[in-house]
């Protein structure tokens, strides 16, 4: 009996660890995600960013609004802050949690690039 017991636990362990797992990998890809659309589109203005970061999360299935997304630009660097919280269920059916993520991303605008932010 304690050895079906230690099994059922040991199961419980994993699969609460794969699920948070899981949704640590889908933040990560999410934020290299946002990271390369930067690189690739550095002229965009802060509404197309937006656009574009809401469009990557609902690909990936976050609730991720434009309200959530802050845009600021230091210098040549450009810096995109976002915040959402997400409910993982670490043992389905039994226990979910809510795990709050804050994926960011940033680049540098090359020399002569202009940049008009409020389009």
């Amino acid at each position: 009996m304690k050895t079906i017991i230690k099994i059922v636990l040991a199961l419980a362990v994993l699969t609460a660890a794969f699920q948070a797992g899981m949704a640590a990998l889908t933040n990560y890809q999410f934020q290299d995600a946002v990271h390369e659309s930067l690189i690739f589109a550095p002229n965009s203005t802060d509404a197309e960013i937006r656009d574009t970061v809401t469009e990557l999360a609902r690909n990936k299935g976050l609730p991720i609004g434009p309200e959530d997304v802050t845009i600021r630009q230091v210098g040549p660097d450009l810096f995109v802050d976002i915040t959402y919280e997400t409910e993982v269920p670490l043992l389905p059916g039994i226990y979910t949690r809510n795990f709050r993520f804050n994926p960011n991303a940033s680049t540098r605008l090359m020399p002569g690039v202009r940049r008009s932010p409020l389009k």
